[in-house]
């Protein structure tokens, strides 16, 4: 699989112009071989914007803006990861969600952002779950910025099976970011892709990257736009086959680990 993270400037609160520059961005990854492109937190609508905005922009996850990412993906026959504020029906609830879309158009998973960080906990609600999905590619997972600073959502990821962990943030202390990614790959040996936001003015932020299974940077940008290519093989013989981590997963720990954390509540 070739992999392309595009780190690209957003138009704040102007989803049409981030949607034409998702089009080109995947019609040029395409060109170069790309099965899979990846955009970073809310690309969509662009992430530093106000409660009322994200609430004003926020759509169904089956909705026609939506469908617009599905065409895309599927008339270019490439996976796509796109964030997006969602809008849930029966509730009326927004959250920071992204979807992995197929070469077909389908969304084989949908991800709301359970960690939320600063004043997102007063624009949006908080997901409540972790899911992994079959791609022909091998089990990949999703993991939304703030959730990468904690290793339990990794590791229900890593549970269930997910062999790459794809995250899309909008960090802002981009020189913490590889080191938690880092433990997140060594420690759950899977391989990560993650694309982060970036801006014209400071501060820029950046460094989206691609790590192996030994946690080590394979590519990394910088705090300009870019488009980030690497290769992965997750049916190539791996990590797991060969060091004894998963088997020796003392799963006690879990238990010890929520008692805890209800004492300390």
């Amino acid at each position: 699989m070739k992999a392309c993270l595009a780190q690209l400037y957003t138009v704040k609160g102007d989803p049409a112009a981030n949607l034409a520059k998702m089009s080109a961005a995947i019609n040029e990854a395409v060109a170069k071989g790309a099965d899979l492109v990846c955009f970073s937190e809310l690309f969509y609508c662009g992430y530093d914007i106000s409660r009322e905005e994200l609430k004003s922009l926020a759509i169904y996850v089956d909705g026609p803006e939506l469908a617009k990412v599905r065409a895309m993906a599927a008339d270019a026959g490439v996976h796509v990861l796109i964030s997006y504020p969602e809008k849930d029906k029966m509730s009326d609830d927004v959250f920071i969600s992204a979807s992995l879309i197929d070469d077909a158009g389908n969304i084989l998973l949908n991800h709301r952002k359970t960690y939320r960080w600063g004043d997102e906990k007063d624009k949006v609600s908080g997901g409540s779950g972790y899911e992994v999905c079959d791609t022909k590619f091998g089990k990949i997972g999703v993991l939304i910025c703030y959730e990468i600073e904690f290793p339990e959502p990794a590791r229900i990821l890593m549970l269930q099976g997910a062999e790459l962990i794809l995250t899309t943030s909008a960090f802002t202390y981009v020189e913490n970011m590889p080191t938690y990614l880092s433990a997140l790959a060594i420690q759950n040996q899977c391989y990560v892709l993650s694309t982060n936001d970036v801006r014209e003015e400071a501060p820029k932020r950046g460094a989206s990257c691609a790590l192996d299974q030994y946690g080590k940077v394979i590519e990394i940008l910088g705090d300009n736009e870019g488009m980030l290519y690497c290769d992965i093989d997750l049916n190539a013989p791996g990590r797991r086959d060969s060091d004894p981590h998963m088997g020796d997963l003392d799963r006690e720990t879990f238990r010890m680990m929520v008692e805890l954390s209800e004492i300390n509540e």
